[in-house]
Protein backbone atom coordinates (compact mmCIF):
# COMPACT_ATOMS: atom_id res chain seq x y z
CA UNK A 1 0.00 0.00 0.00
CA UNK A 2 2.68 2.35 0.91
CA UNK A 3 4.36 1.35 -2.54
CA UNK A 4 1.62 2.62 -4.45
CA UNK A 5 1.34 5.45 -2.61
CA UNK A 6 4.78 6.74 -3.33
CA UNK A 7 4.05 5.30 -7.18
CA UNK A 8 1.46 7.72 -7.50
CA UNK A 9 2.83 10.60 -5.96
CA UNK A 10 5.98 10.23 -7.70
CA UNK A 11 4.35 9.71 -11.03
CA UNK A 12 1.82 13.02 -10.13
CA UNK A 13 4.90 15.25 -8.99
CA UNK A 14 6.45 14.51 -12.74
CA UNK A 15 3.00 14.88 -14.40
CA UNK A 16 2.69 18.37 -12.48
CA UNK A 17 5.68 19.25 -13.56
CA UNK A 18 4.84 18.97 -17.11
CA UNK A 19 2.31 20.93 -17.02
CA UNK A 20 3.98 23.84 -14.90
CA UNK A 21 6.64 23.77 -17.64
CA UNK A 22 3.53 24.41 -20.52
CA UNK A 23 2.01 26.46 -18.09
CA UNK A 24 5.26 28.72 -18.19
CA UNK A 25 5.25 28.48 -22.02
CA UNK A 26 1.88 30.29 -22.58
CA UNK A 27 2.31 32.74 -20.07
CA UNK A 28 5.54 33.23 -21.68
CA UNK A 29 3.23 34.49 -24.70
CA UNK A 30 0.59 36.57 -22.70
CA UNK A 31 3.45 38.45 -21.27
CA UNK A 32 5.14 39.30 -24.44
CA UNK A 33 1.70 40.01 -25.77
CA UNK A 34 1.54 42.63 -22.54
CA UNK A 35 4.64 43.83 -23.46
CA UNK A 36 3.71 44.27 -26.87
CA UNK A 37 0.72 46.57 -26.06
CA UNK A 38 3.19 48.52 -23.29
CA UNK A 39 5.32 49.73 -26.39
CA UNK A 40 2.21 50.45 -28.23
CA UNK A 41 0.58 52.73 -25.17
CA UNK A 42 3.65 54.22 -25.24
CA UNK A 43 4.20 55.19 -29.14
CA UNK A 44 0.91 56.46 -28.61
CA UNK A 45 1.53 58.68 -25.76
CA UNK A 46 5.10 59.91 -27.36
CA UNK A 47 3.62 60.26 -30.54
CA UNK A 48 0.55 62.59 -29.73
CA UNK A 49 0.23 62.82 -25.76
CA UNK A 50 4.18 64.59 -26.00
CA UNK A 51 4.56 63.86 -22.25
CA UNK A 52 7.83 63.54 -20.54
CA UNK A 53 8.54 60.20 -19.47
CA UNK A 54 7.23 60.04 -15.52
CA UNK A 55 4.03 61.37 -17.42
CA UNK A 56 3.90 58.80 -20.08
CA UNK A 57 4.85 55.75 -17.59
CA UNK A 58 2.03 57.01 -15.29
CA UNK A 59 -0.20 57.02 -18.20
CA UNK A 60 0.75 53.85 -19.47
CA UNK A 61 0.53 51.98 -16.33
CA UNK A 62 -3.27 52.50 -15.67
CA UNK A 63 -3.96 50.24 -18.72
CA UNK A 64 -1.13 47.60 -18.17
CA UNK A 65 -1.61 44.67 -15.78
CA UNK A 66 0.26 43.77 -12.62
CA UNK A 67 3.39 43.30 -12.42
CA UNK A 68 4.19 46.49 -15.39
CA UNK A 69 1.63 49.06 -13.82
CA UNK A 70 3.79 48.43 -10.35
CA UNK A 71 6.99 49.08 -12.22
CA UNK A 72 5.92 51.98 -14.47
CA UNK A 73 4.48 53.75 -11.40
CA UNK A 74 7.66 53.08 -9.52
CA UNK A 75 9.83 54.23 -12.46
CA UNK A 76 8.08 57.58 -12.77
CA UNK A 77 8.13 57.96 -8.94
CA UNK A 78 11.65 57.81 -8.85
CA UNK A 79 12.41 59.87 -12.00
CA UNK A 80 10.30 62.68 -10.49
CA UNK A 81 11.93 62.01 -7.01
CA UNK A 82 15.84 61.27 -7.96
CA UNK A 83 16.27 63.91 -10.81
CA UNK A 84 20.34 63.11 -10.54
CA UNK A 85 19.84 59.18 -10.99
CA UNK A 86 19.92 58.28 -14.96
CA UNK A 87 16.84 56.83 -16.67
CA UNK A 88 19.08 53.74 -17.47
CA UNK A 89 19.62 52.74 -14.26
CA UNK A 90 15.83 52.90 -13.47
CA UNK A 91 14.83 50.88 -16.21
CA UNK A 92 17.67 48.35 -15.70
CA UNK A 93 16.49 48.11 -11.50
CA UNK A 94 13.01 48.02 -12.95
CA UNK A 95 13.50 45.09 -15.49
CA UNK A 96 15.75 43.47 -12.67
CA UNK A 97 12.15 43.35 -10.55
CA UNK A 98 10.11 42.12 -13.55
CA UNK A 99 12.20 39.43 -14.44
CA UNK A 100 11.25 36.70 -11.83
CA UNK A 101 7.52 38.03 -11.90
CA UNK A 102 7.26 37.54 -15.29
CA UNK A 103 7.65 33.94 -17.02
CA UNK A 104 9.97 36.21 -20.33
CA UNK A 105 13.73 36.46 -20.87
CA UNK A 106 15.79 39.18 -19.86
CA UNK A 107 16.37 39.86 -24.04
CA UNK A 108 12.76 40.16 -23.98
CA UNK A 109 12.47 42.73 -21.04
CA UNK A 110 15.33 44.87 -22.31
CA UNK A 111 14.41 44.95 -25.93
CA UNK A 112 10.43 46.46 -24.53
CA UNK A 113 12.66 49.31 -22.39
CA UNK A 114 15.13 49.87 -25.16
CA UNK A 115 13.52 53.07 -26.05
CA UNK A 116 14.31 54.39 -22.66
CA UNK A 117 17.54 54.07 -22.22
CA UNK A 118 18.64 57.08 -24.97
CA UNK A 119 20.59 59.97 -24.15
CA UNK A 120 17.25 61.77 -23.82
CA UNK A 121 13.40 61.19 -24.52
CA UNK A 122 13.43 64.99 -26.53
CA UNK A 123 13.94 63.07 -29.40
CA UNK A 124 10.40 61.63 -30.38
CA UNK A 125 11.22 60.25 -33.64
CA UNK A 126 14.18 58.52 -32.82
CA UNK A 127 12.20 56.75 -29.40
CA UNK A 128 8.90 56.01 -31.46
CA UNK A 129 11.59 54.50 -34.11
CA UNK A 130 12.97 52.09 -31.81
CA UNK A 131 9.47 51.65 -29.86
CA UNK A 132 8.71 50.54 -33.78
CA UNK A 133 11.34 48.09 -33.78
CA UNK A 134 11.26 46.43 -30.52
CA UNK A 135 7.55 45.83 -31.02
CA UNK A 136 8.10 43.91 -34.23
CA UNK A 137 10.78 41.95 -32.74
CA UNK A 138 8.49 41.03 -30.10
CA UNK A 139 5.80 40.74 -31.99
CA UNK A 140 7.95 37.92 -34.12
CA UNK A 141 8.93 36.65 -30.84
CA UNK A 142 5.43 35.82 -30.23
CA UNK A 143 4.63 34.59 -33.82
CA UNK A 144 7.44 31.66 -33.71
CA UNK A 145 6.20 30.80 -30.11
CA UNK A 146 2.41 30.70 -31.62
CA UNK A 147 4.07 28.08 -34.21
CA UNK A 148 5.19 25.90 -31.57
CA UNK A 149 3.25 26.32 -28.89
CA UNK A 150 1.12 23.15 -29.57
CA UNK A 151 4.18 21.52 -29.54
CA UNK A 152 6.36 22.26 -26.77
CA UNK A 153 2.94 22.01 -24.64
CA UNK A 154 2.51 18.74 -25.62
CA UNK A 155 6.11 17.87 -25.38
CA UNK A 156 6.29 19.21 -21.58
CA UNK A 157 2.96 16.75 -20.30
CA UNK A 158 4.72 13.94 -22.44
CA UNK A 159 8.47 14.17 -20.67
CA UNK A 160 6.62 15.03 -17.34
CA UNK A 161 5.06 11.49 -17.98
CA UNK A 162 7.37 9.92 -19.36
CA UNK A 163 9.85 11.23 -16.76
CA UNK A 164 7.78 10.02 -14.12
CA UNK A 165 7.72 6.40 -15.98
CA UNK A 166 11.29 6.48 -15.91
CA UNK A 167 11.74 7.36 -12.12
CA UNK A 168 9.75 4.32 -11.12
CA UNK A 169 11.07 1.90 -13.29
CA UNK A 170 14.34 3.08 -11.72
CA UNK A 171 12.88 3.23 -8.30
CA UNK A 172 11.49 -0.42 -8.67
Amino acid sequence: MLRLMGTVCIFGGTLGLGVVWQKQYVRRIEHLRSLVLMLQCFQGEIQYGRGTIPECCLAVADRMPEPLRQTLKETANRVNQEGGEKLETIFAEGIEKLLPQMSVKREDLEEAFLFAAGKSFADREQQIAMIYTAKQRLQETIAVLEREREKRCNLSVALGTLGGMLLLVVLA
